[in-house]
């Protein structure tokens, strides 16, 4: 029963290891507050090695949005929209782009 159990465990496991999980990228340019052109470079999940287009699951102002371009951010993969179109979330430095807020005398600053 143990055997049986490993066996099936080990078959598995290399398909759960190469989930996409987390994508990086590197935001090429922004298109409007709820999308973005990324260059993934060579990824495993098909139709999104080069730049793609990404939409976000939320909404981000613009000003947060055009100071993410030419940064490398951090994507999980949530879904796809009716048009097959890739929907994630997106970090920066492992905190949701959605928590950025500008200060005018400091720079960006999460809360």
């Amino acid at each position: 029963m143990l055997a049986a159990l490993l066996l099936i465990f080990t078959t598995i496991m290399p398909a759960v290891s190469q989930a996409p999980g987390n994508l990086v990228g590197t935001v090429v340019d922004v298109r409007d507050d709820n999308s973005m052109y990324v260059d993934f470079g060579a990824s495993n999940i098909p139709g999104m090695q080069g730049v793609t287009l990404i939409l976000l699951q939320n909404p981000v102002p613009i000003r947060e949005m055009l100071f993410l371009r030419g940064r490398q951010l951090t994507f999980a993969l949530l879904g796809h929209d009716i048009l097959g179109r890739p929907i994630c979330d997106a970090y920066y430095y492992g905190i949701n782009i959605n928590y950025l807020y500008y200060y005018p005398d400091h720079g960006y600053y999460y809360y």
